[in-house]
């Protein structure tokens, strides 16, 4: 999906949650669209979320949420500094790069009973499609141009429906809602 559906969904589920007390967390959150979001509800609700990114640079683009209390905190989405049950909702928008057994146990640890997980990854049909059209593209790596011209290939897990939802369902969670957005 497009930056912007996923920005417009994400205000309006941000905007229509009741999150009173819950924590919650954004994995891979570089300039995080929660933290955004929230910011522009209401910034109190700021002092119960956590950014997480693998990488301290990414994460810098957030580091405006930090004064007004967002934890940041630079970590592998496989191996999560939380404590057991302690997040009510993670959102982790285009996490195709760690979307793997070891990630989803964690996600399932880390969840209180009863939390959900907010979730997206392009889309299988595009993916394949994508990657099988380009020479010598594999299907678990993204390729990608940087501005200064140098190409780089990174992981990215894209399954299927039925593949996916056996991925989740095998760390002890369960598919509550899929939402297909529109490629553009």
């Amino acid at each position: 999906a497009s930056a912007s559906v996923l920005r417009d969904y994400l205000r309006d589920w941000t905007r229509n949650a009741r999150f009173g007390n819950s924590v919650l967390c954004e994995v891979g959150a570089g300039s995080s669209i929660v933290a955004e979001q929230l910011a522009a509800r209401s910034p109190r609700d700021l002092a119960n979320l956590i950014l997480i990114d693998g990488a301290a640079a990414m994460l810098a683009y957030s580091s405006a949420y930090q004064a007004a209390g967002a934890r940041l905190v630079v970590a592998d989405a496989a191996l999560l500094p939380l404590r057991d049950a302690s997040v009510d909702y993670f959102v982790i928008s285009l996490g195709d790069p760690f979307n793997t057994a070891l990630t989803w146990n964690e996600i399932s640890r880390c969840l209180r009973p009863g939390g959900q997980c907010l979730f997206t990854t392009p889309s299988f049909e595009w993916a394949t499609e994508f990657r099988s059209s380009s020479a010598g593209e594999r299907p678990d790596l993204a390729f990608f141009k940087l501005r200064n011209g140098a190409n780089v290939h990174l992981p990215s897990f894209v399954y299927s429906s039925p593949h996916q939802t056996a991925i989740f369902r095998e760390a002890g969670l369960a598919l509550l809602r899929k939402i297909d957005f529109p490629a553009n």
